[in-house]
């Protein structure tokens, strides 16, 4: 997510927390539904983080040693929100949080995304040798 629309979206919720709205954001809220405060707050933090990586990066490496996790990061957060929606099993979200680490996203990025903490992350994904990601067979029976 964009650190813009991550901004505007965590004042969106905050507005609404509050209870006051301008009637832009009435329109708003009528269109998308009333954002949870605490989901807007964790996304607007993991978009400033990236954004500090981004720039950290940029000034101190070359281009061909920057952070190539950014884009995975995209594609973890779309799957992890369309996944939700539809109903998430433990297996589907074990899954999701190793494809996510495999592919060099940070712990500290996938715990603020998946919302788990580093003990259930430790269960579940990194010591789960029923897990294969990758393979036919996603879950060894």
């Amino acid at each position: 997510m964009q650190l813009k629309l991550a901004r505007q979206l965590y004042e969106l919720a905050c507005h609404c927390e509050e209870g006051w709205l301008t009637d832009r954001e009435k329109i708003i809220v009528a269109k998308i539904g009333k954002p949870d405060l605490e989901q807007a707050r964790r996304q607007y933090q993991a978009a400033l983080l990236i954004k500090e990586i981004q720039r950290i990066d940029y000034n101190a490496q070359p281009k061909k040693y920057r952070k190539k996790w950014v884009d995975a990061y995209h594609k973890f957060t779309d799957m992890y929100v369309q996944q939700k929606t539809m109903g998430m099993t433990l297996d589907t979200d074990a899954l999701l949080c190793e494809w996510a680490l495999s592919h060099g996203i940070p712990e500290d990025i996938v715990i603020i995304i998946s919302h788990h903490s580093r003990q259930w992350i430790n269960k579940y994904v990194k010591k789960n040798d029923k897990l294969y990601f990758g393979k036919k067979v996603l879950v060894k029976e």
